[in-house]
Protein backbone atom coordinates (compact mmCIF):
# COMPACT_ATOMS: atom_id res chain seq x y z
CA UNK A 1 0.00 0.00 0.00
CA UNK A 2 1.38 3.55 -0.32
CA UNK A 3 2.33 5.23 2.67
CA UNK A 4 -1.25 7.11 2.87
CA UNK A 5 -3.03 3.72 3.38
CA UNK A 6 -4.54 3.91 0.09
CA UNK A 7 -4.01 0.61 -2.84
CA UNK A 8 -3.52 -2.17 -0.40
CA UNK A 9 -2.94 -5.33 -1.49
CA UNK A 10 -3.27 -8.95 -0.09
CA UNK A 11 0.17 -10.60 -1.07
CA UNK A 12 -0.74 -13.80 1.55
CA UNK A 13 -2.72 -16.05 3.25
CA UNK A 14 -1.83 -16.01 6.36
CA UNK A 15 -1.09 -13.55 9.50
CA UNK A 16 1.89 -12.15 11.18
CA UNK A 17 4.39 -11.49 8.11
CA UNK A 18 7.78 -10.53 8.45
CA UNK A 19 10.18 -8.35 6.77
CA UNK A 20 13.60 -10.02 5.68
CA UNK A 21 16.67 -8.12 6.98
CA UNK A 22 17.21 -6.40 3.60
CA UNK A 23 13.61 -5.37 2.86
CA UNK A 24 13.32 -7.21 -0.70
CA UNK A 25 11.18 -9.96 1.08
CA UNK A 26 8.41 -10.92 3.47
CA UNK A 27 8.25 -14.52 5.04
CA UNK A 28 4.97 -15.52 6.38
CA UNK A 29 2.83 -18.48 6.82
CA UNK A 30 1.73 -20.75 3.84
CA UNK A 31 -1.26 -22.66 4.37
CA UNK A 32 -1.38 -26.50 3.38
CA UNK A 33 -3.92 -29.02 3.07
CA UNK A 34 -2.60 -30.86 6.47
CA UNK A 35 -3.91 -28.92 9.37
CA UNK A 36 -0.93 -29.90 11.48
CA UNK A 37 1.82 -28.96 9.22
CA UNK A 38 3.84 -25.90 9.18
CA UNK A 39 5.31 -24.22 6.53
CA UNK A 40 6.69 -21.43 5.60
CA UNK A 41 6.49 -18.70 2.75
CA UNK A 42 8.03 -16.14 0.98
CA UNK A 43 6.75 -13.30 -1.40
CA UNK A 44 8.24 -10.32 -3.10
CA UNK A 45 6.71 -6.84 -1.68
CA UNK A 46 5.38 -6.09 -5.26
CA UNK A 47 3.75 -9.67 -4.93
CA UNK A 48 5.78 -11.41 -7.23
CA UNK A 49 8.38 -14.30 -6.32
CA UNK A 50 5.95 -16.15 -4.21
CA UNK A 51 7.66 -19.53 -3.02
CA UNK A 52 6.99 -22.05 -0.52
CA UNK A 53 10.25 -22.22 1.80
CA UNK A 54 9.41 -24.78 4.25
CA UNK A 55 6.84 -27.29 5.42
CA UNK A 56 6.81 -29.75 8.17
CA UNK A 57 5.95 -33.42 7.18
CA UNK A 58 2.04 -33.08 8.68
CA UNK A 59 2.52 -33.02 12.68
CA UNK A 60 5.90 -35.02 12.83
CA UNK A 61 7.80 -31.36 13.35
CA UNK A 62 10.55 -32.26 10.87
CA UNK A 63 10.73 -29.61 8.61
CA UNK A 64 11.57 -30.22 4.53
CA UNK A 65 13.25 -27.63 2.63
CA UNK A 66 10.71 -27.02 -0.78
CA UNK A 67 12.16 -26.29 -4.23
CA UNK A 68 8.50 -25.84 -5.64
CA UNK A 69 5.90 -23.68 -5.78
Amino acid sequence: MNPDGTHKKTLSRGDDPAWSPDSKTIVHPWKTTCPSSVSIGRISPDGTNQRLMFISNCGYGRMSLSLKL
